[in-house]
This record gives structure tokens, C-alpha cells and sequence, in this order.
């Protein structure tokens, strides 16, 4: 297998904590939140490649995202936006994808709203419009704009391919993220027996992650 683990999840739907959870279930690691409630602090991840912006996130994406994932090298995590589950299980010991349904839209698209005015460079070159004036960090409202109409195709042209059958993918539902039971599912699922301990310091963590949020947003972010 090249990837021990993989976590698959579209924008806004806490991609980053679940890799954080699996990485403390897994290894021990602390667990990193900010103030703001994100959690995209990796540094005491061991060995994990973050798929982003590498390919253009729409309708007709799958085969970039395809070639993309053929040149991963050996990993323990790989983290990203990526809807083939069927190419990622074959190449990992261990799949999670957090899935969401249309109502769940809204909430997610809200959650990354944020990221429009802050678009890094080589994200915007792969959006760009052929009227768009050259990359600034302060960008004209009518492109922040025209970007969340963009980030909204995210979801609405979101298609997941799924394998038949695969006793090693997980689904972890976006609704249930502030509930703890899915991480009595991942205890299994990584096969690791859980501990007193352990499960105490993942409760006051998901505690932590949800008061957060609750103070800059109005719903679970990455």
C-alpha cells in the first residue's frame, strides 16, 4: 500500500480534525486548534501530504485528480478534496471520506466563504476568469464575488466515486462531526482499543473544537 491512511472531504467539512484525531488514535500526537476553531496546523503530523489545489475542483476534474493520485509517494496520511474513494482505497491500507447531503450544502459553503478574499496565488490562476485582473492580495469584491460562485459548484457538482464494496473505507456523515459517536466508530475502524484516557482527551478536544467554532462562525469548519 502507499498511503497507510487517507481522509477524503470537501470544503468546510472538517477534514482537518479527523486528521487530527486519527493521528493522536494512531500515534499520540496533540491535537492542534486554533482560536478561530480551524485546525490546519500539520506540524505534529507525521508524514502527511495535503492534496490541495493541485487540480481544478469541478465537474470535469476526475481524471487530473486521478493522475494526481497515481504520483502520490508512500505516506501515512494523505489529506485532501478527493471524491474517487475507489482509486484512493486501492492504494491505502484505510479510507475515511466525510459525506454530506444538499442540506448540508449551505452550512459548508458558509464555512469557506472566508477563503475567497484570501485565495493563494496558484488557486487563482486555476479559477480565473479571462477578465480577471492579476493576483493581489486585495482582491475587487466583484472577484471575491465571482470566486464563492465558483466554490459553490464545489458542492453542487461534488459526485463521489464509490467502490461496490470495501471493508477498509469509513463514512464519517459531515452532520454527525459534533457528535461523539463516530469517534467510537474510528477507534474500530483504525483498530485500536480505546482507553479512559484516550477517550476523555478526545471528548474535551471535540468540546474544545466545537466552542471555537461557535464563537467565529456558526457552524463546524474544517
Amino acid at each position: 500500500m502507499v498511503v497507510e491512511t487517507a481522509i477524503c472531504f470537501a470544503g468546510g467539512s472538517s477534514g482537518h480534525f479527523v486528521l487530527h484525531i486519527c493521528s493522536n488514535i494512531l500515534y499520540n500526537t496533540e491535537i492542534e486548534i486554533n482560536s478561530d476553531g480551524s485546525c490546519h496546523a500539520k506540524t505534529n503530523i507525521p508524514d502527511c501530504i495535503f492534496v490541495a489545489n493541485e487540480y481544478a475542483l469541478d465537474s470535469d476534474s476526475h481524471k487530473a485528480e486521478e493522475n494526481f493520485l497515481n504520483n502520490i509517494p508512500n505516506c501515512k496520511f494523505l489529506l485532501g478534496h478527493m471524491r474517487n474513494i475507489n482509486l484512493v482505497a486501492s492504494m491505502s491500507k484505510r479510507v475515511i471520506y466525510i459525506d454530506f447531503t444538499n442540506d448540508d450544502i449551505k452550512v459548508l459553503h458558509d464555512n469557506i466563504k472566508h477563503k475567497a478574499a484570501h485565495i493563494s496565488p496558484k488557486a487563482y490562476e486555476i479559477l480565473r476568469g479571462a477578465d480577471w485582473p492579476e493576483y493581489t492580495d486585495k482582491l475587487p469584491l466583484h472577484i471575491v464575488n465571482e470566486i464563492n460562485e465558483l466554490n459553490d459548484k464545489h458542492y453542487t457538482e461534488w459526485n463521489w466515486l464509490l467502490p461496490a464494496s470495501a471493508s477498509n473505507v469509513l463514512k464519517i456523515n459531515f452532520k454527525d462531526i459534533s457528535n461523539e459517536t463516530w469517534i467510537e466508530d474510528l477507534f474500530g475502524f483504525l483498530n485500536v482499543k480505546p482507553t479512559i484516557e484516550k477517550v476523555n482527551y478526545l471528548q474535551r478536544k471535540l468540546k474544545e473544537y466545537k466552542d471555537a467554532q461557535s464563537l467565529h462562525r456558526d457552524a463546524i469548519s474544517a
